[in-house]
């Protein structure tokens, strides 16, 4: 009906649908039918009358908790208004946090259009308009549009910056009870806007958490694991800001806080953790040393004198301050531990970093001390599943479409399964539908869905910065110590691997040795065996290494690693270069 009278409205539309107008008649509308009538109704009373529907009509598209709507702008041929919503939003199907969370936080813009619009014209007024890019807008047109309009319509919008997070909603939404309004919005007009869900160097938003369901939940477990470590990219802050979003609901006495404490000490720690406390509305009372802290806090439960059922404290990149609690006797874990342990499922603490949580952790479990009940959780890389879930996910939801199975998964085995390198990966190919279109390699007659082909895994993997991020990820894993042990370690890995032959040979502690001898690099060579496995066992943690089956000796965990340690003359220099250090 849209290709055959493009004046029609969505409500004329909507009563021609087969059976619903003698249904209307006689008052036999079920649930879905009168969700949609509804729905249908208030999009065109807003059309009539601005300002009057837009409330009922956003709560249509499963919007609730709205705080505000006021009228940004008047036009004869448009309505502009700003939303603003109450900060706690619902949890959300689909992966885009500008439609999502986001909306909550920052607000939504709505743009109500009338009269017919070619796909021109639409870009044109949104553009003169000037919408808030950083914030989601959610267009109204109520007026057909035909298949090849859309289709125009979307290379307008992939095309053209001015339209970077601009919806335009249908009819097909009517098809759908309130519930389900929301994705399935999403689901349908993105393929046809320019949205990009992919964050690649920023916080993560809950939208796009996908995978780690295991993980998670050891960490929300209040009794669960305290030390959690792996290598960079892997999502360790990711599950400690979404075991926040998710835990943190002071209305209902349940406290999460996260706190990054990269390179600080003992001291600007527990200023950190006081502060926190204080704006949490926890701490009201001054206190100057961790015991104070941990006697204030029991307080909380003892003396009742709060409503606070559970209190987490994530502490995120803890590396630098685990030494420095070290040296303090570790007196301000055993406070911490102290709270754990007097009020058991009310308090937890996390620890989260790289190889200082790992050695903390491997020194104080071996150890008989008030420590070794405390666990621990390794972040590995992503398995098949959670990988596919997390790049086609959003992709699914933007009109891409996968012909060819095998292309996954040669794009995940170049991201070593990483989720950070993941992320990057999706954000480059999202980008790339805009080079498509202005190269005329796609055309209005066919797209979208946009195919997901050989084409788009060449233009990515010929990208030296892509390269080169993974080649930088990799060797910032292996020098994360001073003494540059793992990265020693690492050329005798990939020293014993045979070129010519193009064959993997596992090591021992004594070829490791051995190699480090023939180069003189001593620090290595002259450790003892409880040493040197200690360094392997670490980087084994860190998903750099893994050990054959049947004990044979260790290999590298991605073949990929072997490339990036550079070919024979390369390894030999670099041992040289640790031997003369």
């Amino acid at each position: 009906m849209c290709n055959k009278n493009k004046k029609l409205s969505l409500k004329n539309i909507y009563d021609q649908k087969p059976g619903i107008r003698n249904k209307r008649i006689h008052d036999r509308l079920n649930r879905k039918e009168k969700d949609g009538l509804d729905f249908v109704e208030a999009w065109s009373a807003e059309s009539s009358a601005p300002g009057k529907s837009m409330k009922p009509l956003l709560e249509g598209l499963g919007y609730g908790n709205i705080a505000d709507i006021q009228v940004s702008r008047a036009e004869k041929n448009c309505t502009c208004y700003s939303v603003k919503f109450e900060k706690n939003p619902p949890r959300f199907h689909h992966p885009f946090a500008v439609f999502g969370s986001g909306a909550y936080y920052n607000g939504l813009n709505v743009v109500l259009f009338r009269g017919s619009h070619t796909p021109q014209s639409i870009v044109n007024e949104v553009s003169r308009l000037s919408v808030a890019k950083e914030k989601g807008t959610l267009f109204f047109l109520d007026s057909a549009l035909t298949l090849s309009d859309r289709r125009e319509l979307a290379r307008l919008m992939k095309t053209n910056l001015d339209m970077q997070n601009v919806l335009v909603l249908a009819l097909y939404l009517t098809h759908f009870e309130k519930n389900d309004r929301n994705d399935k919005l999403l689901a349908l007009a993105l393929p046809f806007a320019y949205v990009q869900p992919f964050i690649s160097e920023a916080r993560i938003p809950p939208e796009m958490f996908i995978g780690r369901s295991a993980e998670l939940a050891a960490i929300q477990d209040m009794a669960g694991p305290v030390f959690v470590y792996g290598g960079r990219q892997l999502g360790k802050s990711a599950l400690l800001r979404q075991t926040r979003y998710l835990a943190h609901h002071p209305e209902q006495g349940n406290y999460a806080i996260y706190l990054d404490i990269k390179n600080k000490d003992g001291d600007a720690v527990f200023g950190d953790t006081c502060d926190e406390l204080r704006r949490a509305g926890i701490l009201n009372k001054h206190v100057r040393t961790w015991d104070e802290l941990g006697r204030s806090l029991k307080d909380l439960w003892t003396q009742g004198k709060k409503n606070i059922d559970k209190l987490m404290i994530l502490y995120d990149e803890s590396d630098h301050f685990l030494v420095d609690a070290a040296a303090q006797q570790n007196r301000p874990i055993e406070v911490l531990k102290d709270i754990r342990d007097y009020v058991p499922g009310h308090f937890k603490f996390i620890f989260a970093g790289l190889h200082n949580v790992i050695r903390f952790d491997r020194r104080q479990l071996g150890d008989n001390t008030v420590f070794a009940q405390l666990d621990h959780l390794v972040v590995k890389p992503f398995g098949y599943l959670e990988a596919n879930e997390l790049l086609l996910k959003p992709l699914s939801y933007l009109g891409f479409e996968i012909r060819n199975q095998d292309i996954i998964s040669t794009i995940l085995a170049q991201t070593n399964y990483f989720p950070g390198l993941i992320q990057y990966y999706g954000k480059n190919l999202v980008e790339s539908i805009r080079s498509q279109y202005k190269n005329q390699l796609f055309t209005d007659c066919n797209t979208p869905p946009y195919p997901l082909d050989e084409s788009y895994l060449k233009d990515l993997l010929k990208d030296e910065k892509f390269r080169q991020k993974i080649d930088d990820l990799f060797m910032i894993t292996l020098e994360l110590d001073a003494d540059n042990y793992y990265a020693i370690i690492a050329l005798v890995v990939a020293y014993q691997y045979q070129y010519e032959q193009q064959r993997v040979v596992p090591v021992t502690l004594d070829t490791i040795r051995d190699v480090c001898a023939a180069y003189e690099v001593h620090k290595i060579a002259d450790m003892r065996d409880e040493q040197l496995q200690a360094l392997i066992d670490e980087m084994t943690d860190l998903n750099i290494l893994h050990q054959e089956e049947g004990g044979k000796g260790y290999v590298f965990n991605r073949y990929n690693f072997y490339m990036m340690m550079g070919d024979w003359d390369d390894i030999e220099r670099k041992l040289r270069e640790y031997g003369n250090a």
